[in-house]
């Protein structure tokens, strides 16, 4: 039977952008790692793209507000017909296709909040793992104990419920 660790990894808000980007290639490596091993895992790619960037990442409930952007079937036909090249495509037939993202609703923002609750705020990065053997949550946390150096995070919660470990 597996355990499929759901986590939060939140840097120090007061890092600086070379310990950000410091971070990230930590995490790749736990990455990497695991996909040698063929362990199941997974890594936000939005909020590394942040840490990547020197920045903290967006705050949860902003990041889910917002939403992905969009990219429709019709823009890749597009480019596709454009010889693959997307400098040949114009800002008028973009505009057709409604290419990027919609803004979000009036009280979306509030809605996420919500829903989110303690996460809500939190400027981190959602990880997920699946173990396959008894003793998950503290392999996990040894594994990452091991991978991300001492000074680099605040704290990993374990959702749902927001459960501080890396402090204990």
């Amino acid at each position: 039977m597996s355990t499929i660790i759901d986590a939060f990894l939140i840097p120090r808000p007061d890092s600086t952008p070379k310990e950000l980007k410091t971070l990230v290639k930590h995490l790749q490596k736990w990455g990497d790692d695991l996909d040698e091993k063929n362990i199941c895992y997974f890594l936000d790619p939005l909020p590394l793209d942040d840490l990547a960037s020197g920045e903290l990442p967006q705050p949860l409930a902003l990041r889910e507000t917002i939403g992905p952007f969009r990219i429709p079937q019709e823009l890749v036909d597009l480019v596709k017909s454009s010889g693959g090249d997307p400098a040949n495509i114009t800002e008028e037939e973009l505009e057709k296709l409604g290419v990027g993202w919609e803004p979000p609703t009036p009280g979306a923002l509030k809605e996420q909040r919500e829903k989110l609750g303690k996460a809500a705020n939190l400027r981190g990065v959602r990880l997920a793992y699946d173990d396959f053997k008894p003793g998950g949550l503290k392999r996990f946390c040894d594994m990452m104990r091991r991978y991300i150096p001492e000074g680099l995070i605040e704290d990993i919660l374990i959702l749902p419920d927001c459960e501080s470990w890396w402090n204990d």
